[in-house]
């Protein structure tokens, strides 16, 4: 695609599927360096080619902003192209989890390995890095569904607590109220013969 950003990125409504539009750029790789929006672009596309790396780091530029609000660079008003290409490749972006306490550190790290300055330290495409976050949301909603088991078994084993506590009360009032009329039949014991 070789310009993934905020416009060009639609959530369907009736069911939340995302699409990329605004397919003017995409093609087999050009040969030229610099296509893109400047904001979003890799490092590596402001002198050479976009390769598949490219498009890991514009999704990871997007990711962050969805994640903490905020853009991963913070560019001057009026910027122009080669400034904003000095601030990409020259300023360090701050760690997800810096920037959002919130995040786990497994998300943190799945969407810095997408803003690595350098290509080769990204996932190689696209594709990896969303199938690392799917199993990342599968990791999380088992996290959950053990977390809630959990939390189920735990209330059913106070409720059981509860259960066998008010069956012992009963049981020891029964005890006590058997022990005081087995006391007071004890005092209506006739006293026996003198011998």
């Amino acid at each position: 695609h070789c310009d993934i950003k905020p416009d060009n990125v639609m959530v369907a409504h009736d069911d939340g599927h995302v699409f990329v539009a605004d397919l003017g750029l995409a093609q087999e790789m050009p040969a030229q360096g610099c296509v893109g929006t400047p904001d979003y672009m890799a490092p590596e596309q402001f002198g050479a080619p976009p390769t598949p790396a490219t498009e890991v780091w514009q999704w990871g530029v997007l990711a962050y902003m969805v994640l903490t609000g905020k853009h991963p660079f913070v560019f001057p008003k009026g910027a122009t192209f080669a400034q904003k290409g000095v601030i990409v490749i020259q300023t360090p972006i701050a760690h997800l989890c810096e920037a959002c306490p919130d995040i786990s550190k497994a998300l943190g790290e799945l969407v810095m390995r997408a803003l690595a300055k350098k290509p080769q330290e990204r996932w190689t495409r696209l594709g990896e890095a969303l199938a690392r976050l799917r199993q990342y949301q599968e990791e999380q909603v088992l996290e959950g569904a053990r977390a809630e088991s959990k939390k189920a078994a735990a209330e059913a084993s106070f409720e059981a607590a509860k259960r066998q506590k008010a069956l012992l009360d009963e049981l020891g009032i029964k005890l006590q109220a058997a022990k005081q009329e087995a006391a007071s039949l004890e005092n209506l014991r006739p006293e026996p013969p003198p011998e």
